[in-house]
C-alpha cells in the first residue's frame, strides 16, 4: 500500500507515466537529468531519442523545474521505502531527445523497519577500498586522472561538494574537515609510485576514527572508496564514478551526523601528476 506524503500544489496535475526510486540524477549546465528503477508505462513523444528514452528532463530555470529538483533529492534522502512517481509534459523543450516532467509526487511504501546503518556496514564505500590504475578512471566530461582537471571537475557532476588538492611529501596530512550532516560518497587518494608502498588512511566519522593500511600490489595505483562502471574504449577499460546523488541513492555513502576528518599518509613522495586526491560528500540529512 502506498500513502502520498506530499505533493508540489504549483505543478501541472496528470496521470503518472513512471515510478520508483532515483536511479541516475545529473545536472547538464541548467537541466537537471534523472530517471527511476520502474520503466515508463506510457508511450514518449515522438521527440525523445532511442538512446534517452529512460530519462526525464527538468529545467533550473523554471519555479516547476527548481521543485522537482528538491523533491528528488528528498526522496533520495529519505532512502529505502520513498518512491517518486513522475508525469510526462508530452514535449522535449528542456532538453534535445529528453522527455520533460511536468509533475512529481513523492510516496512511501510500508517497509519492514530495517537496522540503522553503521559507518563499517558492508554497504557503504568503507568496505570498498580499490586499487585503482592511475591513469584509468575517467569523468563524464572525458578528463582522465592522470590530469589535474579530472580532480577539478569532479564538483561539474551532481550536487556534491568535491574537494581537491596535492600531496608531495611523506608526512600526515589532513585532507579534509567538514563539519554538518552528510554522505561522504568518494575518497580518491594520489597515486601509489611502486609497488610495495604502503597508504595510511584515518576517516573520522562523528568522533569515531577508522583506519586503513594498505600495501599495493601494483605501479602507479590509486586507493580510492567509491562507487564506479567500467568502460571500455578498444581493450582498455576505464573506470567512471558515480555522482554523489547516485551513490547516496544505492545506500553507500558514509553517513555523518556531526562531522567528518580525512588523514592520509604515504610512505613515497608522489609524481607530480599522480600528487592530486578528492573527496566528495553530499550535505544532507542521513534518516
Amino acid at each position: 500500500m502506498k500513502k502520498i506524503l506530499w505533493m508540489f500544489m504549483s505543478l501541472v496535475f496528470g496521470s503518472a507515466n513512471a515510478a520508483g526510486t532515483i536511479d541516475f540524477l545529473e545536472v547538464d549546465n541548467d537541466v537537471v537529468l534523472f530517471s527511476t528503477t520502474d520503466a515508463k508505462s506510457t508511450a514518449s513523444p515522438a521527440c525523445v531519442s532511442a538512446d534517452k528514452a529512460d530519462l526525464w528532463s527538468a529545467s533550473l530555470s523554471s519555479d516547476s523545474g527548481r521543485a522537482i529538483y528538491s523533491l528528488i533529492l528528498t526522496t533520495m534522502a529519505k532512502g529505502e521505502g520513498v518512491g517518486l512517481s513522475v508525469s510526462s509534459a508530452q514535449d522535449c523543450a528542456d532538453k534535445n531527445g529528453v522527455e520533460r516532467a511536468s509533475n512529481v509526487s513523492l510516496s512511501q511504501q510500508e517497509v519492514a523497519p530495517a537496522p540503522a546503518p553503521t559507518q563499517t556496514a558492508q554497504h557503504t564505500i568503507m568496505n570498498n577500498l580499490m586499487e585503482i590504475n592511475s591513469h584509468r578512471l575517467v569523468s563524464r566530461s572525458g578528463d582522465r586522472s592522470s590530469s589535474p582537471e579530472y580532480f577539478q571537475r569532479l564538483g561539474q557532476f551532481g550536487s556534491g561538494k568535491n574537494l581537491y588538492g596535492t600531496y608531495s611529501s611523506n608526512t600526515k596530512k589532513r585532507l579534509a574537515s567538514v563539519s554538518g550532516s552528510g554522505w561522504i560518497t568518494s575518497i580518491i587518494l594520489p597515486a601509489a609510485e611502486a609497488a610495495g608502498s604502503t597508504v595510511n588512511l584515518e576517516i573520522v566519522v562523528d568522533g569515531e576514527l577508522h583506519t586503513f593500511s594498505p600495501t599495493s600490489q601494483f605501479n602507479n595505483v590509486r586507493y580510492s572508496m567509491a562507487v564506479t562502471d567500467g568502460i571500455k574504449d578498444g581493450y582498455l577499460t576505464y573506470s567512471l564514478l558515480s555522482t554523489p546523488e547516485q551513490v547516496v541513492s544505492m545506500g553507500k555513502g558514509i553517513p555523518y551526523m556531526q562531522s567528518f576528518e580525512v588523514w592520509v599518509q604515504m610512505d613515497y613522495p608522489a609524481r607530480t601528476d599522480h600528487r592530486y586526491w578528492a573527496i566528495q560528500y553530499l550535505p544532507g540529512y542521513p534518516n
